[in-house]
């Protein structure tokens, strides 16, 4: 396990595979939170305020998990929140944050479609939404003729009423696609699926 002290409130863990057997810890469980993850995770938590000095008891956390690229093991981020701790969060964070603690506040689904000549410029658009926070779904789909057109859908749960936020802002330099859902259909039929889930996740490696 490894371990760096971003701030005071701020802790990143590193865990190997080899660190993931010896905790007894699936990838796909920390997502789901169950009553052996929480336990196994209280556990990591202990050693790594052994190790370094983080001490989070009694504290309200924010926990962000991204897996490896091979999948093997994962980064864990931990924010302390409260008083200067919530000074730490990032606007992805904290928009992430909102939509978990969102106390009943009315949502709807914001879709949107992009379309790119260019591989490079979709990969690029990727990247710029993993670095901004975003944690909606998004797929890929690419057509095959004279020239290859890829297309990118993205679904993101927001507030009533609400436009894509200003971090997403960018977005709109690709042209928005109108009629997604039909767009969705044709393309299920005459187009070829790349990545038929977390297509910002994955293609932001590249």
């Amino acid at each position: 396990m490894e371990l760096i002290v971003i701030s005071e409130s701020k802790l990143k863990i590193m865990l190997s595979g080899a660190d993931m057997a010896r905790y007894d810890l699936e990838g796909e469980a920390l997502e789901g939170g169950d009553p052996h993850t929480r336990e196994v995770f209280r556990r990591i938590l202990e050693d790594a305020g052994t190790a370094v000095g983080f001490n989070t008891l009694g504290e309200r956390l924010f926990v962000q998990y991204y897996a490896t690229v091979d999948g093997e093991g994962c980064e864990i981020f931990v924010t302390k929140l409260g008083g200067a701790a919530d000074e730490a969060l990032t606007e992805g964070e904290e928009a992430l944050l909102r939509r978990v603690y969102a106390c009943g506040e009315e949502t709807e689904d914001l879709r949107r479609c992009y379309s790119f000549d260019r591989v490079e410029d979709l990969l690029a658009v990727c990247r710029r939404l993993r670095a901004v926070g975003f944690e909606g779904e998004s797929r890929v789909y690419i057509t095959e003729g004279t020239e290859a057109r890829w297309y990118l859908f993205l679904r993101m749960a927001e507030a009533v009423g609400s436009r894509v936020p200003k971090r997403f802002a960018f977005l709109g330099e690709y042209g928005r696609i109108s009629g997604e859902e039909s767009l969705d259909i044709y393309l299920s039929e005459y187009g070829r699926v790349i990545c038929p889930r977390g297509a910002v996740e994955l293609l932001s490696e590249f």
